[in-house]
C-alpha cells in the first residue's frame, strides 16, 4: 500500500494532541496497523501544499540556494516518525516526485 505524505497531512496531524499523532501514525504504518510500506512525497510544493515554494531559485544554477528549510518543520519530521513505525523496512520504499503538471 501507498501512501502520499504531503503539506495538508502534515497540517491536519499537526493539529492533534502528540498522543493522537502517535496513534495515527502507529494505524498507517505499524506491522499492528494498516502497515503502509511504500510513501511517496512531493518535491517543494504541488498541488496539495499550503503555499507555494521552491528547493533552489534559479534550478538551472549551481544550485547554491538550495535548501530543504520549508519541509524542515513539518514534512521531514513526519516521514522520520512514519520511519520510526516500520523500521528498516520502510527506509528503502520511499520516493519523491515532482507532483506538478507540466508546462
Amino acid at each position: 500500500m501507498v501512501v502520499h505524505l504531503q503539506s495538508q497531512l502534515t497540517y491536519v496531524l499537526g493539529q492533534l494532541s502528540d498522543e493522537k499523532r502517535s496513534e495515527v501514525l502507529e494505524n498507517c504504518f505499524s506491522e499492528k496497523g494498516a502497515h503502509y510500506s511504500l510513501t511517496r512525497t512531493h518535491i517543494a510544493s504541488c498541488d496539495f501544499s499550503l503555499g507555494n515554494y521552491t528547493y533552489a531559485t534559479d534550478p538551472k544554477a549551481d544550485l547554491e540556494d538550495f535548501t530543504v528549510a520549508e519541509d524542515e518543520e513539518d514534512l521531514i519530521p513526519l516521514i522520520k516518525d512514519a520511519q520510526a513505525q516500520t523500521g528498516a523496512k520502510f527506509q528503502d520504499r520511499r520516493f519523491s516526485m515532482d507532483s506538478a503538471p507540466p508546462g
